[in-house]
């Protein structure tokens, strides 16, 4: 008796399989026609679509436990396209939360099977109006619905069903499936969430009306939903086919932050939260979430701000509401500043953003000083006004604008590819804002930038002049660094310093000084030039800069430079193919000074260095060394480790073997060693 109810709710899920039941939605959904009166608030929905749309949430359940949503997500669109909306304001809630996470794996896993160009040729019986709704579903979320006549009626992208997909090949297992999704999905998705919340905002502001609380808080809840999925899927997503749906949410945001503050100065705001996370949480690699919130800020907020003080009465047509707008600009464009400035990169050299994202890939240089342009006339225009936006001074302005060159000067790094061009643009962005330690830092990695586009064309002379002022510049770097010089006793208090006014590097600072603590943004700095500065160095294959390199490491680690692994490995790979035995000296300063770990490369690298000076006591100290802190350190070791070992006779050669393959012979010939034969087995004669 206890089942009975639970049974009841499951009918629909027990009775059937998934593929039949979402082949049963798919049909129920082609087969529903379009209501006659466009605008809908879902509560005079007939019964068929109110019945459909709880099946549908209902499976969404289901699908989400599968990995299978393309599909439902498939069925929702098809609803959408023909103005039959939810006719439960949180279902918008329950559907993203359960359909996002997992949008795309179906078109992107083995599974996916493309389906028939003329499928929609091949239906038995179909209507035009039908037709008509098929080819909007497929489309582009900014097609209007009046013409859709006019454009090639598009089959659904999913028509073959799961047992066809099982049967032809697609055997991936359920608990193996990862989000893989490029982004459509969730676009379709947000564009119809955008149109029935547009649909709403518009029924209520020719009634006069504001928007319920109830609504705004799903909007909220979507929001948060999309932004869990874009960073669930934040590998595979490709900005291009989010961002007009991405736009479209901003644009209607900004729209509902705009309306609320109209009438309530302390309405909660939706625009600022989502455009934050998108930029510093969901798409960080290469900034593409800053790339979207700066196109819509440099694009749409102006645009958007005027057109609701021209039709705005009251509140919204005053200045204090301007400026509290623009104030939120200000706040918005430090964020994404501040990401671009440091995640900026092009899709060949980061990782996370795929290489065919076209959206990625254009240029982002010439939107930043846009944005710049109109930031620094914002703030003349509070100059004039008497500060309305209530600046600090010239510091919060200097600050902005520091951090804003700063992600300039990267975008101009990574983009111009000429180095006068961006030699004479560097000054001329540099020349109108005092420097800084983040300003400073883009041009030493400018400079290095510099030194290997030119690489073929500078002399002896010329380079050597580079390196020098390379050198100089990291100094500089350092001395403006502020710096908190702790107490050598126990309960000593740790006392802040300023700028430094010192010999800007502190090379003669005794050994015995105290080590400075700089904050984490500072340490980024500093880690970033000495990386860049230190590769140029080792680069040079002189003894003299990798000398020089070393010397950096070794005095700059008292003004708060942590020597990490990573900061130390040029040089050590530049000190390991002569023997340097000083590269055991800077494993101290990494591990016993710093506290920072090292990895399986670099004790290759130290055992590289005993193998070129033949240093056999050494390495075998060091050997038995790892053995007792490292357990099974022979049985993890890399090849380069190896291949080390056995130049140094510390591990025994394999033996021959009797199965020789293409890669022994290629090392054994580049060894000087001849060809080995296949020997073959000895066969009795004939008898």
């Amino acid at each position: 008796m206890l089942r009975g109810p639970l049974l009841r709710r499951c009918s629909a899920a027990a009775a059937q399989t998934l593929s039949s039941w979402l082949t049963r939605l798919a049909e129920a959904a082609e087969a529903l026609p379009r209501p006659a009166a466009t605008p809908h608030n879902g509560a005079a929905e007939t019964m068929p679509a109110t019945t459909l749309w709880r099946e549908v949430e209902d499976a969404a359940t289901h699908s989400n436990a599968l990995r299978e949503t393309d599909t439902l997500l498939g069925v929702m669109q098809c609803l959408l396209r023909k103005r039959h909306y939810p006719p439960d304001v949180h279902a918008w809630t329950r559907l993203s939360q359960r359909l996002l996470p997992y949008s795309g794996i179906e078109t992107a896993s083995v599974l996916h099977y493309p389906g028939e160009p003329h499928a929609a040729a091949h239906r038995s019986s179909s209507s035009s109006s039908i037709d008509e709704d098929r080819s909007s579903s497929s489309g582009s979320g900014a097609t209007p619905l009046d013409d859709v006549e006019d454009r090639q009626v598009v089959p659904y992208q999913l028509r073959a069903t799961r047992e066809t997909l099982l049967m032809s090949g697609g055997v991936v297992p359920l608990s193996s499936r990862v989000p893989c999704g490029d982004g459509r999905a969730i676009a379709v998705f947000l564009r119809g969430f955008t149109d029935y919340v547009v649909e709403q905002l518009m029924a209520h502001t020719a009634a006069g009306e504001s928007l319920e609380t109830e609504l705004l808080s799903v909007v909220a809840a979507v929001s948060e939903a999309v932004l869990s999925a874009v960073a669930t899927n934040a590998a595979t997503v490709q900005l291009e086919l989010l961002l007009p749906a991405l736009l479209d949410y901003m644009h209607l945001l900004h729209e509902l932050d705009l309306h609320a503050a109209a009438s309530t100065p302390t309405a909660p705001q939706h625009l600022h939260p989502f455009a934050s996370d998108l930029a510093q949480r969901a798409l960080v690699a290469g900034a593409r979430g800053a790339r979207a919130v700066l196109l819509y800020l440099d694009t749409y907020f102006a645009e958007t701000l005027e057109a609701h003080r021209a039709s705005a009465t009251g509140r919204g047509a005053t200045e204090e509401f301007y400026w509290e707008q623009q104030a939120s600009l200000l706040s918005l464009t430090r964020v994404c500043m501040e990401t671009i400035h440091r995640r900026y990169a092009l899709p060949s050299s980061e990782g996370g953003v795929p290489a065919l994202d076209l959206a990625a890939a254009t240029p982002l240089a010439a939107r930043v000083q846009s944005l710049y342009d109109r930031i620094d006339a914002l703030f003349q225009q509070n100059t004039n006004a008497g500060n309305p936006l209530g600046l600090d001074g010239d510091a919060s302005t200097a600050q902005l604008k520091e951090v804003h060159t700063a992600a300039l000067l990267r975008a101009l790094r990574l983009e111009v590819h000429a180095p006068d061009a961006y030699l004479r643009r560097a000054l001329e962005v540099v020349d109108r804002v005092p420097s800084s330690m983040a300003i400073e830092g883009e041009l030493i990695s400018g400079k290095v930038r510099l030194l290997e586009l030119d690489s073929d064309a500078l002399d002896g002379e010329g380079r050597a002049a580079i390196y020098a002022d390379l050198l100089t510049s990291l100094r500089s770097l350092v001395e403006m660094r502020p710096r908190v010089v702790g107490s050598s006793t126990t309960g000593g208090a740790a006392t802040l310093v300023g700028d430094g006014d010192g010999d800007g590097g502190g090379d003669d600072e005794e050994a015995d000084a105290e080590q400075t603590r700089v904050d984490a943004a500072t340490q980024s700095i500093l880690q970033r030039a000495h990386a860049d500065v230190l590769t140029a160095f080792c680069a040079a294959h002189t003894e003299e800069w990798s000398s020089e390199a070393y010397g950096i490491l070794v005095a700059h680690k008292y003004h708060g430079v942590k020597v990490t692994n990573a900061l130390m490995r040029p040089v050590l790979e530049a000190f390991s193919r002569r023997g340097d035995c000083r590269v055991f000296s800077l494993v101290d300063l990494c591990v016993l000074y710093c506290g920072e770990p090292i990895d399986m490369h670099t004790i290759g690298l130290l055992l590289r260095t005993c193998a070129s000076a033949g240093d056999h006591y050494r390495a075998r100290t060091f050997l038995q060394l790892l053995n007792e802190i490292i357990p099974g350190f022979l049985v993890k070791r890399p090849a380069s480790v190896t291949e080390s070992l056995q130049e140094l006779r510390l591990v025994d050669r394999p033996p021959p073997h009797l199965f020789v393959t293409t890669e022994d012979d290629l090392v054994q010939r580049a060894l000087g060693q001849e060809e080995r034969a296949v020997r073959r087995l000895p066969t009795a004669p004939p008898a």
